[in-house]
């Protein structure tokens, strides 16, 4: 009994391989429900058609060529010559439709997967936009999904629109190879068309299978696929134009894209060679000792009378039509796997994005009054670790910020502070503790509505390759624009000016590969992106986040900008995070932090007269700038130079 154990567990496991196999199958087919349906059931009647047309051919050129003896000797008014000429007939209308047809079936399959393509690339958005975090997209496992699901998009024979129109298309070959192993059966008896079937289905399996053992492959190269991306085009882009040729970078970007090239591609050839030598060479013997058995009793019997010439022919050209039926079928293979792969990237990336969904609320979801926060926002108890870190960046925090005033939030390299904006965003949700606001829990508030409070400038903010109008409202982008209000808040950004005197408008595209378009500096990049946060705050806004605002600024530029600053957002709740102590010097409030918590807080010259960390710290830096360094101790540039 135990003996059978082996044997049936691996008959187990080839069925339920072969279920999956067929199931996701089914679900790539089934892409077809996305994309033009018309078209796909075109294509289908099309392919049967063009799968039976052979079939046709060889039927006719059969009874063509069983029919010339008769014909010889009978002469032209003979009904064998008849019969001839409309075997002949039947066969050039036959050949004619499939030349027609071929066409309009390549036409029908650019069509169907155009049109899954767009619904899958809209639907792959809404998946990967639908994560109202950060965390999921900076899970490994979603990045290498996306990878994968995202790398054949918009391909001509890949992708999950060619996967659609492919399964389509293997009809045509499904049914041109059934029906050439039953012309076969037909002609010579049932055993030789099994013969024919066996040759040719053992020749697509070995196919399928290769394709198979290489896809698994591809997916377990992933990263290293990304990897290649990401250096090709660093390699290719006219952004790293400049550094990379400066510090001689060329030949080490060359290196690393081949290495990662090379990592990716060279175990997918292994495997290929490896499968091809072993499994070809069985395939092909067993496919000859078959073939030519069956082929040998099949000539012996028409040599001794047995079959007739019409028959015998129609055998061999169904034989001869079969096998290559068993070997790569081009698009329909191309698209079909490439549809499998897109399927098991989305499958795995709705796995890994499962993990990251927020439970169903347990309490209802609470409205925020439209000016809130009309008393405070309050940090309670708050801690953080990143996920798959151990380590807390935010170590029990308790910090009040009164509603109309400004709180500066200072600290070393570490202490937290742009954590604390994520967390003021909800793109990640607090280990421990809950952000009040009036308070109400903000994780009791819908995650939008809750947005519509908060305006931020991060650090890292996007430099959108539109118009200025554009860049600047985007920071509401729910309502129309408003001219005037870009206009007012970019002149209150102090980059209008800088814009009109360069003769630059607000349609003027921030970006030199457009018509007309520019690039800006450093600095006034930065004022663009603080002109957005000022268009959300009047949109309703009510907390306003700066995370570094002024780091692309020089000092004198600066303290212009904070010299207007409290009139700019007077009445707004506003958190500014700098490492540049001249730059909050005139806020309502300083914090200081140190590890996730807070060690300090009070005006600035309370806490330069404590003579605490906030003074020692204020003291370097402001020796640091009298010598002509930044904050960090390296020269200090111009709004120019950056």
């Amino acid at each position: 009994m135990g003996a059978g154990v082996g044997p049936e567990l691996s008959r187990v496991r080839w069925i339920q391989a072969w279920r999956r196999l067929v199931t996701a199958r089914w679900r790539v087919a089934r892409f077809t429900r996305h994309g033009n349906r018309p078209a796909a059931a075109a294509m289908l009647a099309l392919n049967v058609v063009l799968g039976l047309l052979p079939a046709v051919f060889i039927v006719a050129t059969s009874v063509l060529i069983g029919r010339v003896p008769a014909a010889v000797r009978d002469g032209l008014d003979s009904a064998a010559w008849d019969s001839l000429v409309t075997a002949f007939a039947v066969a050039g209308a036959a050949l004619l439709t499939m030349q027609a047809l071929s066409p309009v079936e390549q036409a029908l399959f650019s069509v169907v997967r155009q049109s899954v393509d767009a619904t899958m690339r809209d639907r792959l958005m809404e998946r990967t936009l639908a994560a109202s975090g950060m965390a999921a997209m900076e899970d490994q496992r979603v990045l290498d999904a996306l990878a994968r699901a995202t790398s054949d998009l918009d391909k001509e024979d890949e992708g999950p629109g060619a996967g659609a129109a492919a399964s389509i298309a293997v009809v045509r070959n499904w049914t041109a190879l059934l029906s050439m192993a039953t012309l076969a059966g037909v002609a010579a008896g049932w055993w030789a068309g099994a013969g024919v079937a066996l040759v040719a289905g053992a020749l697509r399996w070995r196919q399928r299978r290769q394709m198979r053992v290489a896809e698994a492959a591809f997916t377990a190269a992933a990263r290293d696929l990304r990897g290649w991306e990401y250096f090709r085009d660093l390699s290719t882009g006219a952004a790293v134009a400049k550094e990379t040729r400066v510090f001689g970078l060329t030949s080490w970007l060359a290196d690393r894209t081949s290495a990662f090239y090379a990592a990716y591609t060279v175990p997918l050839q292994r495997i290929y060679e490896d499968t091809q030598r072993r499994e070809a060479f069985a395939a092909l013997a067993s496919g000859i000792a078959i073939l030519g058995t069956v082929a040998a009793v099949v000539g012996a019997q028409a040599a001794a009378g047995a079959l007739s010439l019409t028959a015998f022919a129609l055998f061999l050209q169904a034989a001869a039509a079969a096998i290559p039926l068993g070997d790569f079928w081009g698009r329909p293979d191309i698209g079909s796997q490439s549809g499998l792969r897109h399927h098991r990237a989305i499958t795995d990336l709705d796995n890994a994005l499962a993990s990251h969904r927020a439970p169903a609320a347990t309490e209802p979801t609470t409205a925020l009054a439209p000016d809130a926060p009309s008393r405070s926002l309050d940090l309670v108890g708050l801690r953080f670790r990143y996920p798959g870190s151990e380590e807390l960046v935010l170590d029990g925090l308790d910090l009040t910020l009164q509603a109309g005033r400004t709180t500066a939030i200072v600290g070393v390299n570490g202490a937290g502070k742009t954590t604390l904006v994520k967390l003021l965003g909800r793109l990640y949700e607090p280990t421990a503790g809950r952000i009040e606001v009036d308070g109400v829990d903000v994780s009791t508030v819908d995650i939008a509505a809750w947005r519509r409070h908060l305006s931020v400038v991060f650090q890292d903010f996007l430099r959108y390759e539109l118009s200025v109008r554009e860049n600047i409202a985007a920071g509401f982008p729910k309502a129309p624009v408003d001219d005037a209000v870009v206009a007012q808040v970019a002149h209150e950004a102090g980059v209008l000016d800088a814009l009109r005197e360069r003769g630059l408008g607000l349609d003027t595209p921030l970006a030199r590969v457009y018509t007309g378009g520019t690039d800006l500096s450093g600095g006034q990049w930065q004022r663009i992106a603080i002109a957005r946060s000022l268009y959300a705050l009047h949109h309703g806004a009510r907390v306003l986040v700066l995370d570094e605002p002024t780091s692309a600024l020089d000092v004198r530029a600066e303290a212009q900008f904070f010299d207007r600053f409290v009139d700019l957002t007077r009445g707004a709740t506003t958190v500014l995070i700098s490492h540049r102590f001249s730059s909050v010097r005139r806020a309502d409030d300083i914090v200081v932090l140190d590890r996730g918590r807070v060690r300090e807080r009070g005006s600035h010259g309370a806490l330069m007269a404590a003579g605490g960390e906030y003074a020692r710290l204020f003291g370097l830096q402001a020796a640091r700038f009298r010598a002509g360094l930044d904050a960090e101790g390296a020269p200090r540039p111009t709004e120019e130079d950056r």
